[in-house]
C-alpha cells in the first residue's frame, strides 16, 4: 500500500509539473513584438443625429508588444493606424481620417489562442469638404478580441472595439460620436 501511495504521489507531482510547464508555454509563446494589418467594418453614430449612418469598410495597420506575466496571462501595448473613412450624412460626405489609437491589452492564453480585452485612447480628424469645415475628435477606446496562432509567427484576430469621440470644430463641435469597429487582422510575431 505504501508503494502504491508513493507511486500515485509521484505521478501526481509529475502531472502537475507537466501541466504547469504546458500552461507556462501558453502565455510565453505570445511574448514579443508583432506587426500586422487589418480590415475593419466601422459604424458611426453621432449624438443628436436621429438617423443611421451606413457602415464603412477601411484598412489599417497595428503593432505592439506582449509580455507573459503568469502561466496563462499576457499584457501588452499596441499602436494602430486606420485609413480614411468616407461616411455619407444626408447626401454630404463626412470623412474621418488620420485615425490613431494607443491601447493596453490584457488576456488569457489557452492552447494557441488568446482571449483579450483592450482599453486605450483614439484620435481622429474629420472633414466635410462640401461645407468647408473640419475639426478633430478624441476619446476612450475599449474592446474584446480573440487571437489565434496559425504558426509560431503568424496570428489571426477577430475583434470588436468602440471608440467614443468628443468632436471639436464648427458643425460637429460639442457632439459625441461612437465608432464601432468589427475587425479581422493578421500579424507577424518576431
Amino acid at each position: 500500500m505504501k508503494t502504491i501511495f508513493k507511486s500515485l504521489t509521484a505521478a501526481a507531482a509529475l502531472s502537475s509539473a507537466i501541466a504547469t510547464t504546458a500552461a507556462a508555454q501558453d502565455a510565453e509563446k505570445w511574448q514579443g513584438f508583432y506587426l500586422g494589418g487589418r480590415v475593419n467594418m466601422q459604424n458611426l453614430e453621432i449624438s443628436d443625429v436621429p438617423f443611421g449612418i451606413n457602415p464603412e469598410i477601411n484598412a489599417g495597420v497595428f503593432g505592439g508588444y506582449n509580455h507573459a506575466v503568469a502561466p496563462n496571462f499576457v499584457i501588452g501595448a499596441e499602436l494602430g493606424y486606420d485609413s480614411k473613412l468616407d461616411y455619407t450624412v444626408m447626401g454630404t460626405s463626412l470623412d474621418l481620417e488620420n485615425n490613431v489609437s494607443v491601447r493596453g491589452r490584457g488576456g488569457y492564453a489557452f492552447g494557441n489562442s488568446l482571449l483579450y480585452g483592450s482599453l486605450g485612447y483614439g484620435w481622429t480628424d474629420w472633414d466635410v469638404a462640401a461645407a468647408g469645415v473640419s475639426g478633430s475628435g478624441q476619446g476612450m477606446s475599449y474592446g474584446v478580441g480573440l487571437e489565434t496562432m496559425l504558426t509560431d509567427n503568424i496570428t489571426t484576430r477577430f475583434e470588436y472595439t468602440r471608440t467614443s469621440y468628443d468632436f471639436s470644430g464648427p458643425g460637429l463641435g460639442g457632439r459625441d460620436g461612437d465608432v464601432d469597429a468589427f475587425t479581422v487582422g493578421v500579424a507577424y510575431k518576431f
